[in-house]
C-alpha cells in the first residue's frame, strides 16, 4: 500500500512539473539503472543551463560516457533507451528561434540608458525617434501544410515558390509616422511597374540578387527617409525646419555604411547602431512589427489568390493556380502597402517597450479578430455566428 502512495506521489509530482509527456499517464516506468538516468538528466539540465544545444546523439554519447565511469557493463545507449529517456523526463525536439543567448544583458542595459540619456539631453520627442529594419518577403509562398483526410498517407504537393524581395519597415516610437516602405528587387524596371514607378505607394530599387546594399541603404536614407520625416515634422508637429530633429536606430547589418555618413541636415538627422547580437531583444522592429506585417501581408495577399466559391462551377484549384501565375510585383507592392499600413499604431509604438521601458512588448494582430474571421466564413459559404468563433 505503501509503495502504491509513493509511486502515485510519483506520478502527482511529474505532472504538476509538466516533465511528463503526457498529462494524463497512469504508469511511470522506472529506469533500469536508477543512477545512469540520473547522471545524464544532471549532465543535459548543466548543458542547457550554460546554453549548449543537445540532440539525441549527444545523449547517447553521455549515457555510454557515464555508464563506462560507473562500472555498467554491457549498456548501449540504442534509439529505444533514447526514446524512453525522453519520454520519462518530457523531452521533445524544437527549433531553435533568434539570437537571444548571445547577447549580453549589460550590454543592453548600457546601451538603453545611453538612449535615454540621449533624448533627454537634446529633448528629442518619441515622434523624432525612429528605427528601421530589413528583412526578406516569399511573396508568392502559399502555406506548406493543409487538411487531409486521415486515410491518406501523404499529399501530394508542387514545387515552392520561392519568389523573394527584400524589405524594410520603418516609424516612430510613437507610432504616428510610419515610413514608406523601400522594396529591394532584381530587376531595374520590371516590365509590370513600366510607367508606374513614380506612383507606386512604396520605393522601389533594385539590386543583383535582391538584397539590400550600401548604395541602396544610401539612396533610401538621403532620397526617402530624410524627406519624409522633414516633410512629416513640419507639415504635422508643425516644427520649422530649422528644428527638425530625428534619431534613427539600426542595427549592424553590412548593408549599413559607419554613421559618420549617415548624417543630414546638419547633423540634426543622424543614426544610432545598436549594440552586436541585441536585435532579437530590444530592436523595435523586431518585436512583433515585422511579424505582424507579414501576417497582414499573408492574409490579404491568399485572399487575392485562393478561389473559394466559384459561381461558375470551375475548377477552383486550377483557378486559384492561375491566380498564383498572375500575381506580380504590382500586386505585391499594393499588398504591402495595405498591411503596413493595416499594422495598428499601438504595435507599433509597443515596440518600443523593451527598448524605452524594459518590459515585454504587446502586439496588437489587427485584422484577425472574430469579426474578421467570420466575415471570412461567411463570404466562403459557412453558416456561422460570431460566437460559434469565439467558442
Amino acid at each position: 500500500m505503501t509503495s502504491g502512495l509513493q509511486d502515485f506521489d510519483c506520478i502527482k509530482k511529474a505532472v504538476a512539473s509538466k516533465t511528463g509527456k503526457k498529462k494524463d499517464r497512469k504508469m511511470m516506468a522506472k529506469p533500469k539503472n536508477v543512477e545512469l538516468d540520473q547522471c545524464v538528466i544532471k549532465w543535459y539540465q548543466q548543458q542547457c543551463a550554460s546554453g549548449v544545444m543537445v540532440h539525441g546523439t549527444e545523449l547517447k554519447m553521455s549515457a555510454e560516457r557515464f555508464a563506462s565511469n560507473i562500472g555498467l557493463q554491457g549498456f548501449k545507449a540504442s534509439e529505444g533507451w533514447l526514446y524512453r529517456f525522453k519520454l520519462r523526463h518530457g523531452l521533445t525536439c524544437k527549433k531553435v528561434y533568434g539570437e537571444s543567448l548571445d547577447a549580453n544583458e549589460e550590454v543592453i542595459d548600457q546601451y538603453c540608458k545611453e538612449v535615454k540619456d540621449l533624448i533627454q539631453r537634446e529633448g528629442l520627442l518619441l515622434e523624432q525617434l525612429y528605427n528601421a529594419d530589413e528583412t526578406g518577403l516569399y511573396y508568392r509562398s502559399i502555406p506548406e501544410n493543409t487538411l487531409a483526410s486521415e486515410k491518406e498517407k501523404s499529399v501530394p504537393g508542387r514545387k515552392l515558390c520561392k519568389a523573394r524581395v527584400s524589405l524594410l519597415c520603418g516609424a516612430n516610437a510613437l507610432g504616428s509616422h510610419r515610413l514608406k516602405p523601400l522594396v529591394v528587387g532584381k530587376e531595374k524596371q520590371p516590365r509590370c511597374l513600366r510607367g508606374m514607378m513614380d506612383s507606386l505607394s512604396v520605393h522601389y530599387d533594385h539590386s543583383v540578387k535582391a538584397w539590400f546594399n550600401v548604395k541602396v541603404f544610401k539612396n533610401w536614407i538621403f532620397k526617402h527617409a530624410v524627406p519624409e520625416i522633414v516633410r512629416f515634422q513640419m507639415e504635422v508637429m508643425k516644427v520649422s525646419r530649422e528644428q527638425v530633429r530625428a534619431l534613427i536606430l539600426l542595427d549592424n547589418a553590412p548593408a549599413h555604411p559607419p554613421a559618420s555618413e549617415l548624417v543630414a541636415k546638419h547633423g540634426r538627422i543622424r543614426v544610432k547602431f545598436l549594440p552586436p547580437n541585441t536585435t532579437s531583444l530590444i530592436q523595435p522592429m523586431d518585436q512583433g512589427i515585422i511579424v505582424a506585417f507579414k501576417r497582414l501581408y499573408r492574409r490579404r495577399f491568399l485572399e487575392e489568390v485562393m478561389v473559394v466559391v466559384d459561381e461558375e462551377e470551375r475548377n477552383v484549384g486550377q483557378l486559384t493556380l492561375q491566380n498564383l501565375k498572375n500575381y506580380n510585383l504590382r500586386s505585391v507592392m499594393h499588398n504591402i502597402s495595405w498591411a503596413w499600413n493595416d499594422v495598428s499604431s499601438s504595435t507599433l509604438a509597443n515596440g518600443w517597450n523593451c527598448l524605452l521601458h524594459r518590459t515585454e512588448p504587446v502586439v496588437d494582430f489587427l485584422g484577425f479578430e472574430a469579426d474578421n474571421f467570420h466575415h471570412q466564413f461567411v463570404k466562403s459559404g459557412e453558416n456561422t455566428t460570431v460566437d460559434d468563433i469565439n467558442n
